[in-house]
């Protein structure tokens, strides 16, 4: 049965993937430069004092990202499930989607990981 999961979980994974790639932009995208100078903590703050609840979201997921990144996986899921997933934009549903189930699988939470595949 776990195996049968396994092997459901890496097909949805591919399946994620290869629907989640964006065609390659040419113009330097300034989010993404300053993504990489600011730490989890900042964006998770600046989200907090957002009055936007798509930006808050957007900027925990972010947040999410930066510390499984770091290899921290507990405030990976912790600052994923302050997110609600239906204020994302596709493209960072999706991505919420791909770091919830690796964050589920590398702690074992199958309970999450079935949560995550039925969303």
């Amino acid at each position: 049965m776990q195996k049968m999961h396994i092997v459901i979980l890496t097909i949805l994974s591919v399946l994620f993937a290869a629907c989640s790639s964006q065609p390659i932009n040419k113009t330097l995208d300034t989010s993404q430069t300053s993504f990489s100078t600011v730490s989890a903590e900042q964006l998770l703050a600046k989200a907090n004092q957002s009055t936007l609840e798509t930006e808050k979201a957007k900027l925990t997921l972010e947040a999410a990202t930066l510390y499984w990144q770091n290899q921290m996986a507990s405030q990976t899921v912790a600052a994923l499930d302050a997110i609600e997933p239906s204020l994302l934009e596709q493209p960072d549903q999706l991505s919420y989607l791909q770091l919830s189930l690796s964050a589920s699988t590398f702690l074992g939470d199958e309970e999450r990981i079935l949560n995550a595949l039925s969303y």
